[in-house]
């Protein structure tokens, strides 16, 4: 029985892939005003290259319609075979799978601090083809590499990307550990589809701004090719750091039957989740002052960026993608059969709001019209505890300015709200009514840090401007999700998105006449 278990759940994850392609990655979908065509990743152009009046391949069209069919199958499969729990981690999927279905929505930074080593020999695994002393040497351009150990991280939650530790020894005895996160070269149409590459090339444009610099890991060799989606990235090894979404405790299903403890080495009797919000707060901060409303993201040099054509009143119908994908997951699903309770109103909000994103009742027009006054900025895109490591201090209880944040998993770096992500960051991980409670102090730490780096931010975006934005940016991003998780999660953690927006629309007496558009 298992063992058809793993059959199944591979099969199920393979279907999820493809959904990750269409939800991550809108270049996919054609739209026009009368339908959403899945076009063949063998046909997909930029607007620039594709030629007028082009149609999809029919017959591939109708092979990921076939395909998708057994995808429901197996997902039935799934249900069948899993019905007493799809959180039972000994029994139904293999190691890992099951605690990252979400994360699977938006592309994970590996857990560094997961991991369990086991050296490999360099020219044994395919992973590891191509690592080479000389190699190295090459990419960090110093002549003084003596050899490279690899340490395969395979199993510390990343699922798009594979990661090495290289154990490096210089000609002088000194020794060095590093992590080599590269595109799967097995995935080429996937990682080009999903943009993969825009995180390296986030660190080749960022890494050396010295205002960022506190907030990213140390990047020594960063290229990559939206085109095919390669990437290279040769990076600071981070693991004495802690996740910092383990100091959430047990409510998210990150943390679901995790020793917390242990996961935070004791720090987490000593370090609350408002303290991590609030050092999260100021380390976003760094990222949204430095570019507050900065027209030059809008260059061509900046292309790469999601978004980043909004700035100039263009991009509409990637926008409208965006706003399809979360439409139609949310048309699919079969309410009264998903295992979820689902609860009327937020039904009926989350209607309202898919409704607004439409054409005719404004759409990309008002999206425009916010764009010209909205406090966008640079931002990270999936902002949520599980992309921040914690670098624990010596001393813990040396007060909050000691504790530092270092944000991973750049892969949606884009142009967006940043009091937007603050919510997001709340919303995704702490208990419903501690966020309720703390949400004003980590806001007011928010602004705070955002006006003493950037003053000029206070005269166009008052601490009530970023207050109504961290409200109806949280909701419109959690609305855009909802749809998508609960296509791409087992009922039980869809279940818990479900409930954490649901309390955060009744906290801030958000009704369906009041709701904003989704937000990608």
């Amino acid at each position: 029985m298992q063992g058809r278990r793993r059959h199944v759940w591979h099969k199920f994850l393979d279907c999820r892939l493809v959904q990750l392609m269409l939800y991550m990655n809108p270049e996919m979908l054609e739209v026009s005003r009368s339908s959403l065509v899945i076009a063949s990743p063998a046909t997909i152009l930029s607007s620039e290259q594709r030629a007028p009046g082009r149609s999809p391949d029919a017959a591939t069209f109708q092979e990921i319609l076939r395909f998708h069919d057994s995808c429901i199958r197996a997902e039935a499969e799934v249900s069948a075979a899993s019905a007493q729990s799809f959180f039972d981690f000994d029994d139904l999927p293999p190691a890992g799978v099951s605690e990252h279905i979400a994360d699977s929505l938006q592309p994970q930074e590996p857990r560094l601090e997961d991991a369990e080593p086991k050296p490999v020999a360099v020219r044994t695994s395919p992973l590891m083809e191509g690592v080479s002393a000389a190699w190295l040497a090459e990419l960090l351009d110093r002549d003084d590499v003596s050899s490279v150990a690899c340490e395969d991280m395979s199993g510390t939650g990343g699922l798009n990307c594979p990661m090495t530790r290289l154990l490096v020894t210089y000609k002088d005895g000194g020794k060095a550990s590093l992590v080599h996160k590269r595109h799967d070269a097995d995935k080429r149409d996937m990682n080009k589809q999903l943009g993969l590459a825009r995180e390296a090339l986030f660190y080749k444009a960022f890494s050396s701004n010295e205002t960022l610099g506190s907030i990213l890991p140390k990047v020594w060799h960063a290229e990559g090719d939206m085109s095919t989606g390669e990437k290279t990235i040769i990076m600071q090894d981070l693991g004495d750091a802690i996740q910092s979404g383990y100091f959430f405790g047990p409510v998210s299903p990150h943390n679901w039957d995790k020793d917390l403890l242990q996961k935070t080495r004791g720090l987490s009797a000593k370090i609350s989740a408002l303290d991590v919000a609030k050092v999260a707060a100021r380390a976003a901060a760094e990222v949204h002052a430095s570019f507050f409303r900065d027209i030059e993201l809008a260059k061509d040099g900046f292309s790469w960026l999601r978004g980043s054509r909004w700035i100039s009143g263009e991009g509409q119908a990637l926008w409208e993608a965006y706003q399809g994908q979360s439409r139609a997951a949310w048309e699919s699903l079969d309410f009264a059969n998903s295992g979820v309770a689902w609860d009327p109103f937020l039904r009926e909000c989350i209607d309202a709001a898919i409704g607004r994103a439409k054409t005719e009742n404004g759409g990309f027009s008002s999206f425009l019209a916010w764009m010209e006054k909205a406090p966008w900025s640079l931002v990270h895109g999936d902002f949520h505890p599980a992309n921040c490591m914690l670098l624990a201090p010596p001393d813990p209880e040396g007060g909050l300015q000691k504790l530092r944040l270092i944000l991973l998993d750049w892969e949606n770096v884009g142009v967006g709200s940043g009091p937007q992500e603050i919510a997001q960051f709340l919303i995704s991980h702490m208990d419903p009514g501690l966020r309720a409670t703390v949400e004003s102090e980590v806001l007011q730490e928010y602004y705070h840090s955002l006006i003493s780096r950037n003053p000029q931010i206070a005269e166009v975006m008052s601490y009530d401007e970023c207050w109504r934005e961290y409200v109806t940016g949280g909701a419109g991003k959690w609305t855009w999700f909802m749809p998508l998780l609960a296509t791409g999660c087992p009922p039980k953690m869809t279940q818990y998105f479900h409930d954490q927006l649901l309390a955060f629309l009744k906290t801030h007496m958000l009704t369906p006449e009041t709701m904003p558009m989704p937000r990608s």
